[in-house]
């Protein structure tokens, strides 16, 4: 999962220089949908239980579960 995070935050990174913005919620859900398939009871249960999610929300939650 850290290489996973690593790849994700180096992509995001990669997007600052450019106009593409995006905010801390869609790159929370951008990064919950693609976790790999074994965390689908993970990410249902992230994305079912909060009305709002930020990307250190779900950052925080991922170090919690590993």
């Amino acid at each position: 999962m850290k290489d996973h995070l690593s790849t994700f935050k180096k992509i995001v990174a990669d997007f600052e220089p450019t106009e593409v913005k995006y905010d801390e919620e869609d790159l929370g859900l951008i990064l919950l949908c693609l976790l790999p398939s074994s965390y689908t009871n993970f990410r249902d249960t992230i994305l079912y239980s909060r009305d709002n999610l930020t990307l250190k929300e779900v950052y925080d939650a991922l170090h919690v579960k590993e």
